[in-house]
């Protein structure tokens, strides 16, 4: 973890707030992203229902697989922090290219053939 990531972890987080009520979308931190919204130059707000609660960027923070919360105004809550090693999707392509293959596979079944529906 980086110095920054600690120090805010240790002095400014709030261990595993509540959820936000006005929260837009939830997910994990991929690479800088939750799910297409880039997370890296929006703030990172402490206490979203407090105006004077600590900002940062939420590039210096963040990490794969934090969990958290983005609001309007371009902030970001985190609400689980990842502490634990993440593996590289990259060598995991392999594995999610021959399930996505079988899960094509199965959607395609029933169109290829002619099930017999008994009433």
């Amino acid at each position: 973890m980086s110095k920054t990531r600690d120090e805010y972890l240790q002095k400014h987080w709030t261990r595993y707030p509540e959820m936000p009520q006005r929260a837009l979308k939830t997910g994990r931190v991929e690479r800088h992203f939750l799910g297409t919204q880039s997370v890296k130059s929006l703030t990172l707000v402490n206490h979203p229902s407090s105006v004077n609660s600590f900002q940062i960027e939420a590039g210096e923070v963040l990490s794969d697989g934090d969990l958290v919360c983005l609001l309007p105004g371009n902030r970001v809550v985190l609400l689980a922090p990842n502490l634990t090693e993440r593996k590289l999707n990259s060598l995991m392509w392999a594995e999610h290219r021959s399930w996505q293959q079988f899960v094509g596979s199965i959607r395609h079944l029933p169109r290829h053939r002619a099930f017999n529906r008994s009433i």
